[in-house]
């Protein structure tokens, strides 16, 4: 659920685009698919060591794969997907301040440049009268 009624908040998270992009994406068939239909998806395991809320796993290990594997809740990570988006947007909106700033400082400089071109050519259209 999602009601914050039922919910102890401990903080924002502290995971996001850095745990994001620690995270490989495949593309694999299952070895028991005779079609060899491609999924495109994570590896359970690995998964499990940057985002284990994201992951069950196997209560005994030495069980065959078939029989107990590792899952992921591919809807647990939707929250470190939005984390990490909020994130890369804060990024941008930083960038774009800065753009800004050096657009204002190179239209400044342009126009100085231009002013003092014109000035140099009215002073040599002067001194040549």
């Amino acid at each position: 659920t999602s009601d914050k009624r039922l919910k102890n908040i401990i903080g924002t998270t502290q995971k996001g685009l850095r745990d994001l992009m620690q995270i490989k994406v495949y593309d694999y068939n299952y070895k028991s698919d005779a079609d060899k239909k491609i999924e495109t998806g994570f590896m359970a395991q690995e998964l499990y060591d940057i985002f284990p809320q994201a992951v069950s796993k196997p209560r005994e290990n030495n069980e065959p794969a078939d029989k107990n594997p590792w899952m992921v809740d591919y809807g647990r990570v939707t929250p470190l997907i939005i984390k990490a988006v909020q994130e890369q947007q804060q990024m941008i909106d930083e960038l774009k301040k800065q753009n800004e700033k050096l657009q204002k400082q190179m239209d400044e400089l342009t126009a100085l440049m231009i002013a003092r071109n014109t000035e140099n050519t009215d002073n040599n259209t002067t001194v040549r009268k």
